[in-house]
């Protein structure tokens, strides 16, 4: 005697592989897609569209049923339909929002909900201490050497290195043209660019090489504390901005790199963290 035949409603790699272990042992299957499904017509409901398309299967000698499409919002209509069709066929469902099962198995006894990303986040997270025993069957080309990393902004510290040179010149200057000594040139020359002017130390009796070269240096020192000023403070936002937005750095070594933080991806990195590994997501 065949096996009963069995519901399998919904598209994806999921629906396709119970369709083929199915078959594999033996059970025909009854299929119905979500492109089969027609758009609600006039006053109809989304309900209404779904009972039509099951009432057309001949659901009484139907073992079982499986709703495994990919999308949660169509499985929970179909859910709903089915139990208000018939309470006695046992169903298995796919939902990646498991908070709703329990509502669901209370009103039908032969529901079991499973959720397919926690079901497989266990194997990939088993993978990762697996040793790999592939070996290559061909022989990779050479790969040509990857370019230098592009190096940082130096403008920055080539200003700096620039204001610090031009402080160091009017320091010699200020020694030898107005017979100061080290200190004296060196604290003339800073209070003058950090425009402070004391008044303690003035050009007003200097000749005019002095009170030219005090000018250059108040016009060069103006133009170098903005500068430096304005880049430092884009920067420090830049990082900010970068780091709200979760891109970062990192320096760490022997870590698990999780793509995607989607329903799989979160059961995985949820494991892996219980796991005591140290995790770095990437997600657009």
């Amino acid at each position: 005697m065949p096996n009963p035949p069995v519901l399998v409603v919904g598209s994806g790699h999921l629906a396709f592989r119970i369709r083929q272990l199915a078959v594999a042992r033996g059970h025909a299957v009854v299929r119905l897609a979500a492109g089969e499904l027609s758009a609600p017509a006039g006053d109809e409901s989304t309900f209404d569209v779904l009972a039509r398309a099951l009432h057309g299967i001949d659901l009484a000698g139907v073992a079982a049923a499986y709703i495994v499409d990919e999308h949660d919002e169509l499985n929970l209509a179909l859910l709903v339909t089915l139990i208000s069709l018939d309470r006695e066929m046992p169903i298995v469902a796919s939902l990646f929002n498991e908070n709703i099962a329990p509502h669901l198995q209370a009103a039908h006894p032969h529901i079991r909900v499973l959720n397919p990303a926690k079901i497989a986040a266990p194997t990939f997270i088993q993978a990762l201490d697996a040793p790999v025993r592939h070996a290559l069957r061909y022989t990779p080309r050479e790969m040509p050497d990857e370019p230098a990393a592009p190096r940082g902004d130096t403008l920055i510290r080539r200003l700096v290195a620039t204001f610090g040179a031009v402080i160091a010149a009017a320091t010699v200057f200020f020694h030898f043209a107005e017979h100061l000594s080290w200190l004296n040139a060196f604290y003339f020359v800073i209070v003058t660019v950090a425009t402070v002017g004391y008044g303690d130390i003035t050009l007003l009796n200097s000749p005019a090489a002095s009170k030219l070269a005090g000018i250059a240096l108040i016009l060069l020192s103006t133009v170098f504390i903005w500068m430096i000023f304005s880049l430092t403070v884009d920067t420090i936002i830049k990082r900010r901005v970068q780091r709200s937005l979760g891109r970062k750095r990192y320096t760490h070594t022997g870590h698990v790199v999780v793509c995607g933080l989607g329903r799989l991806g979160t059961f995985i990195a949820e494991g892996l963290l219980a796991k005591g590994e140290r995790v770095v997501i990437v997600e657009k």
